[in-house]
């Protein structure tokens, strides 16, 4: 669009003046890089006023310049501003042609995901393969197991009938050595009996007569005298055996209260111990919570730092 104003009044060669005023304004356009809003600014442009006064004989001659150079300024703002539409709808196609470029590249529909569905099915048939795997390793050491508890099982039968295996062979050797035993007794047995029936026959045979028999006694003894020995000999003992008792419960009793006293003094080390944990367990707590409480702070001083930074990037 062009727009210009030329005005000339001539009213006499005397004392009259004439005045020119021509306005218009100078367009800039400006669009940002990636940006889809073009500003377009104009700034006012406007031709001095031109006075003339106490025109003479020259006066034509001067009108006739004022003209020309009216016309070449005319023409120089029709070709500016004819630039300028070019540049302006050059500019609009810019814009339309980043749009449609920004909505290719931000629609879901112009996204090529073809590479990342080979990618993602790389990834699942992997992961199908490891998990058969697992499952097959998993199998085999179910197997395994199963395998190896019933090796334990042959393991102890095998065991239990090498033993029962050993002991039968010990029973049949206690067995032999029995029988041999008995056999050497039925033939001592025998023997003796056959000893016996001998001297029978031999006895029977001296017996003719009657027979005295002398017995050797030693004399007896006084039973007072002996149960008092006796009495005495057990009360020794008995008093020994109690001298000895009191002594091992007087060092056993000894022993248990040093053990006493001395778990009585780890006890009371111990309360102390714990009463100074205590303590210090209560001056830990409350720095801590003092600590958390300054985290606390700080965290709050930088997020409202950070606010202001990011309203200060605002504005």
């Amino acid at each position: 669009m062009a727009s210009f104003f030329s005005s000339s009044s001539m009213t006499g060669r005397s004392s009259r003046s004439s005045r020119v005023v021509g306005a218009s304004r100078a367009v800039s356009v400006y669009g940002g890089a990636g940006s889809s809003d073009v500003r377009i600014s104009a700034a006012p442009f406007r031709f001095s006023q031109v006075h003339y006064g106490s025109l003479g004989s020259d006066d034509s001659a001067v009108i006739g310049n004022e003209k020309l150079t009216m016309q070449n300024l005319n023409d120089r703002l029709a070709s500016y501003l004819a630039k300028v539409h070019s540049l302006e709808k050059a500019n609009t196609e810019l814009e339309l042609k980043i749009r449609q470029f920004l909505d290719s590249k931000t629609s879901p529909k112009a996204r090529d995901y073809s590479a990342h569905f080979a990618t993602i099915s790389d990834l699942q048939n992997k992961i199908y393969t490891a998990i058969h795997l697992k499952g097959g390793v998993l199998l085999s050491m179910e197997n395994s197991r199963l395998a190896m508890e019933d090796f334990k099982v042959k393991r102890w039968r095998r065991l239990h009938r090498r033993a029962e295996a050993a002991a039968f062979e010990d029973l049949k050797l206690s067995k032999q050595d029995l029988n041999l035993q008995l056999e050497g007794l039925k033939e001592e047995l025998a023997f003796l009996k056959k000893n016996h029936e001998e001297e029978m026959i031999l006895a029977r045979q001296q017996m003719s007569g009657q027979v005295h028999v002398e017995v050797d006694a030693a004399p007896q003894e006084d039973l007072t005298k002996v149960l008092a020995e006796l009495r005495e000999h057990y009360e020794a003992v008995t008093a020994r055996n109690k001298r000895e008792v009191e002594n091992w419960f007087k060092a056993k009793t000894e022993t248990l209260k040093h053990e006493v006293v001395t778990k009585t003094e780890n006890l009371q080390a111990s309360r102390t111990e714990i009463k100074t944990l205590k303590s210090r367990l209560q001056a830990l707590e409350i720095e801590l919570h003092s600590l958390l409480s300054m985290v606390r702070n700080i965290i709050m001083r930088l997020h409202y730092c950070s606010l202001l930074a990011n309203g200060e990037l605002r504005d």
